[in-house]
């Protein structure tokens, strides 16, 4: 039987450091330690297995709740965030408003080196992928808040915005396999 779902999840809090890549950036002690709860209110859900974006921060959250979980974690390519390796720190006030034209503007490519649709467009073959290679497991995917509000809100009536506002860290979604149909968010 395969199984009609999937789990997503924001990784933990980052610890920001303005002169390296945000994709270099790994958890903070207050992260690591959130895993903990995160994998708590995972294990009823019955993961089988752990998905992660390259990015440390989506591998130190992954390996952790894995651990705990006593699963298998592996990072699978293209699950990383809208990629924005080609801009500098930004402040708070200018990052929040080039990802809000990346919302509002998915088709045009002005920040980063793909649009959003780009970015969306490969996340979801990326999870199209990992749930083609285990229909009947229940995986687990860590990621990051761009990328998954693109892909979310492309098939929910979602408000891109808000919803990425909103989005903690971490974060676990249960999304319908079928469509990418929002199920239940637990925002930690």
């Amino acid at each position: 039987m395969v199984n009609d779902y999937f789990l997503l999840i924001r990784h933990a809090p980052t610890a920001v450091d303005a002169t390296r890549p945000a994709a270099s950036w790994g958890l903070t002690e207050a992260g690591k330690a959130s895993c903990r709860l995160l994998a708590e209110q995972m294990a009823p859900l019955k993961p089988t297995a752990v998905f992660t974006s390259h990015e440390p921060k989506a591998q130190q959250t992954g390996q952790a709740v894995a651990e705990q979980l006593g699963i298998g974690w592996q990072t699978a390519v293209n699950l990383h965030e809208h990629d924005r390796s080609n801009v500098t720190y930004l402040s708070h006030d200018q990052f929040q408003a080039n990802v809000t034209r990346l919302f509002t503007d998915p088709d045009t490519l002005f920040f980063g080196r793909e649009s959003g649709s780009q970015a969306r467009q490969r996340f979801t073959q990326a999870i199209q992928a990992i749930l083609a290679a285990h229909p009947h497991d229940t995986p687990a995917i860590v990621s990051h808040g761009t990328v998954i509000t693109l892909l979310l809100a492309h098939h929910n009536p979602i408000d891109p915005i808000p919803f990425w506002q909103s989005l903690p860290m971490p974060c676990l979604m249960v999304v319908e396999r079928e469509g990418f149909r929002l199920k239940t968010a637990s925002f930690l």
